[in-house]
């Protein structure tokens, strides 16, 4: 095995679940979501060469691929919604109530990944780390080589950030 396979088998191997699960919870789709992450790993592996580790942790640069998956599907004319009669039905009445709720929790999250990508490249490693790679302060800390201390701070100042800009959206 060479080691360009050798080094994206790893890759897979590490971050398909959490990508997986970053594409469920903007989709709350299962197919969709497999075939997204499908998309998104195989997108990697033919753009492995223009990686720039010196630029972005492998992790970022993933969930800025799969978060472009997510825009386009989002944007896609093509794409159709099917289900069956017969699940609507059976399903309809307990979906009902939250209907909107999910609508307004997507919407959330779409918003929430736009002032994401206006965080500075750092803050936005930081808060990708967290939320999306389950990564402790301590992790985050020897991946960045920073101290866990620095990796709160810019956390919460992150936040802070994303907050105000929330409020402003919200208004």
């Amino acid at each position: 095995m060479d080691d360009k396979k050798k080094y994206f088998e790893e890759i897979y191997n590490e971050y398909h679940d959490k990508i997986y699960h970053f594409i469920y919870f903007k989709l709350y789709d299962a197919q969709a979501s497999e075939d997204l992450t499908s998309d998104v790993f195989l997108s990697a592996y033919r753009n492995l060469h223009t990686y720039d580790a010196s630029k972005s942790f492998i992790s970022t640069w993933l969930y800025a691929i799969a978060y472009n998956r997510l825009k386009n599907y989002y944007k896609s004319s093509t794409r159709k919604q099917t289900c069956s009669i017969d699940r609507l039905t059976e399903t309809q009445r307990d979906i009902a109530p939250f209907h909107d709720t999910l609508l307004e929790q997507q919407e959330l999250r779409m918003v929430l990944q736009e002032i994401l990508l206006q965080l500075p490249e750092r803050n936005r490693k930081v808060v990708v780390m967290k939320y999306y790679g389950d990564m402790t302060s301590k992790e985050i800390g020897r991946a960045m080589h920073i101290s866990s201390g620095n990796v709160r701070v810019i956390l919460k100042r992150s936040l802070d950030i994303m907050k105000k800009k929330l409020k402003v959206i919200a208004q």
